[in-house]
């Protein structure tokens, strides 16, 4: 579970603020039971062209906590790098499809971190920043690497404080995520087009930092923040957008970065197999990132 700095506190240290944390904890996860039929029909209907067919890497749920003064993408960041590499790297316990599956698709498992990373920060700040008093929920399918896909739910409400934070808001986030890996879909998309692709999303996906940006703005040019003082609410909000608009734009370049690197070796190892016998004058000195998944693909399907 996720906690800003003054929830995680008054949690440990009031407990009255104890037992309103329990409540909101019984009230978002039975509005999470309330979409689950939703949630995992929609996963059904994305592999429906696949004949149902899938690997499950990961399923998972995370709860998390944040005073609007406080709110940070890093704890969101963090659960998702952890599950990066329980997926790729921690894997004592797969069967032996799951190991050659895993296995294949290792050249893309910094780049489907990243873009995981990305985006579900990106929807978490886009969520959590909607006023809303019942709750909220958003239902995503997001293409992290060829036939890998980061199927994600997030369950949303903002609640005004109790006690010590009883004049501030107080965002909560459930989320709901599964990894899985359709072979049929990576046959479609082991190619530099899918790469492509992913870097026109991540260039597309600036709704979040325009509406903090916005946010921003519009206290920064209010009547109210030049009355308070420099450590007023006011100004520990515009601190607050800032960070968020920093984290959301690091998590972005990074994840365009990542793609932009497996796109530059699929590109060169490409234009080597249409030259045969070119590949060192071409620079060429790895293997294409979709060599070990095409050679699972050919047994696999």
């Amino acid at each position: 579970m996720g906690k800003s700095p003054t929830i995680k506190n008054l949690s440990e240290t009031d407990h009255e603020f104890t037992k309103f944390m329990e409540e909101l904890g019984q009230n978002v996860r039975a509005a999470a039971e309330t979409y689950m039929d939703e949630f995992q029909a929609s996963i059904q209907k994305f592999y429906a062209d696949a004949g149902g067919k899938y690997i499950q890497f990961a399923a998972k749920q995370h709860e998390d906590y944040q005073v609007e003064t406080e709110f940070s993408l890093e704890n969101i960041a963090a659960v998702i790098e952890k599950v990066g590499k329980e997926v790729f790297e921690d894997q004592p316990g797969y069967d032996e499809e799951k190991q050659k599956a895993m296995v294949a698709l290792g050249e893309y498992s910094g780049m489907a971190v990243k873009l995981a990373v990305s985006f579900l920060t990106n929807a978490l700040s886009a969520l959590s920043w909607k006023e809303s008093a019942s709750y909220t929920h958003d239902i995503h399918h997001v293409a992290v690497g060829p036939g890998l896909t980061l199927h994600l739910m997030l369950v949303n409400r903002e609640y005004e404080g109790r006690g010590p934070i009883k004049s501030k808001k107080v965002f909560q986030n459930f989320i709901i995520y599964g990894l899985n890996f359709s072979a049929t879909k990576a046959a479609a998309e082991a190619d530099v087009l899918f790469l492509q692709a992913r870097l026109d999303t991540i260039a597309d996906n600036t709704a979040a930092c325009k509406t903090l940006q916005k946010l921003q703005l519009d206290i920064a040019t209010s009547p109210e923040l030049r009355k308070e003082a420099l450590d007023g609410p006011l100004h520990l909000l515009i601190s607050t957008y800032q960070g968020l608009i920093n984290q959301l734009t690091a998590a972005q370049t990074e994840a365009y970065n990542e793609v932009q690197a497996l796109m530059e070796r699929q590109k060169a190892a490409d234009k080597a197999a249409a030259t045969p016998g070119m590949a060192s004058l071409l620079g060429v000195d790895e293997p294409a990132p979709n060599a070990m998944l095409l050679s699972y693909l050919e047994e696999a399907l």
